[in-house]
């Protein structure tokens, strides 16, 4: 009899787990704009053979996030993410075992006051901007025989004592053999980014945004790019037409080898 009444309470804790995936409450936490919020799974849902993936599913209206915007990936058990504006946003993180049947869904409620990102001043804005890795006219030069590019300035935000001395750090994002292409900018949110791409498109030009992962320090920029060639002159042609047809910084706009994606 005993052991039939365990088997009865083990059958009615299963079946409660899975009826209650989608109906837990969600954990409440607050933050503020432009500064990371960190996140962790709950003790009870940390299996070593089960999967965790994080994604959004509500944001405020001035703001497109995705799942590349969790650090340093939305399948791990701790993540953060920036939150580019004030307002609301739900998020949460499903987990599952092995055969891929769902386990748990826990969401979030995340409130975020502070300065809006509309609201920062110019100067504070570039600051999330990936510097150029070298100057166009030092690319046309070694065209033909590319030389290793100068350091990236993204690089200038970490400490001394971590830099790779010995590494040129824009050659850990591999090349395209004999590919060059025109970089606008480089954010570190998809939502900015999307919003520089938008503007470029506007104005005739078939922008693209490019993720780059940096394997030293595991940061990411989502680059907005133009065009793939064949030539730096051609690249360095269409660099002095957006030069001339944006409002975007002309030290901003630089030309590149084509990247893989990373």
């Amino acid at each position: 009899m005993r052991k039939r009444q365990l088997i009865l309470i083990g059958l009615i804790s299963l079946l409660l787990i899975g009826c209650g995936a989608d109906d837990r409450t969600p954990i409440e936490q607050s933050g503020t704009a432009n500064q990371p919020v960190n996140l962790e799974i709950q003790a009870d849902d940390m299996q070593a053979d089960y999967m965790v993936e994080w994604s959004f599913t509500e944001t405020p209206s001035t703001v497109s996030l995705s799942q590349y915007d969790f650090q340093p990936i939305n399948t791990s058990p701790q993540v953060s993410f920036i939150p580019p504006d004030t307002g609301m946003y739900r998020l949460q993180y499903a987990v599952t075992d092995q055969s891929g049947e769902e386990i748990a869904v826990q969401p979030f409620v995340v409130n975020v006051s502070g300065r809006q990102q509309q609201k920062m001043t110019e100067e504070e804005d570039t600051t999330a901007m990936e510097q150029p890795e070298e100057s166009t006219e030092e690319m046309a030069e070694t065209a033909e025989e590319p030389a290793k590019p100068k350091p990236s300035k993204e690089k200038a935000s970490q400490p001394t004592s971590t830099r790779q001395k010995s590494t040129d750090r824009a050659d850990l994002i591999p090349r395209v053999p004999g590919r060059y292409t025109v970089q606008v900018s480089a954010w570190r949110t998809f939502s900015k980014a999307e919003s520089v791409a938008n503007t470029v498109k506007k104005l005739g030009y078939d922008a693209y945004i490019q993720r780059a992962k940096f394997p030293d320090t595991g940061q990411v920029w989502y680059r907005v790019r133009v065009g793939s060639f064949s030539s730096p002159e051609a690249a360095k042609s269409l660099r002095r037409k957006l030069v001339s047809e944006s409002e975007l910084p002309d030290e901003s706009i630089w030309v590149d080898f084509q990247r893989k994606d990373s």
